[in-house]
């Protein structure tokens, strides 16, 4: 492997990087709306709208991730 290379590439890296993205995304949500959790932090959990919010503004970011990722491909990859 090569020096600095990631631990997994290629078709492999998909299902475990999605897998570990799902999991992050639902701690945080269980986080943000777990009573207990509240109650600990201080905080409150987010309503519908803060919802929609957090969601409209994670929208621009996707294409832009996207096009990241198709312009700064490593050279010979397809």
């Amino acid at each position: 492997m090569a020096r600095g290379a990631p631990a997994l590439a290629g078709p492999a890296a998909g299902p475990l990087l999605l897998a570990g993205v799902v999991v992050a995304v639902a701690l945080q949500v269980l986080f943000s709306q777990l009573p207990a959790m509240n109650h600990w932090f201080a905080t409150t959990p987010l309503s519908p709208d803060d919802w929609l919010i957090c969601s409209l503004a994670m929208l621009p970011m996707l294409p832009m991730a996207w096009l990241t990722h198709r312009l700064d491909r490593p050279a010979g990859a397809a």
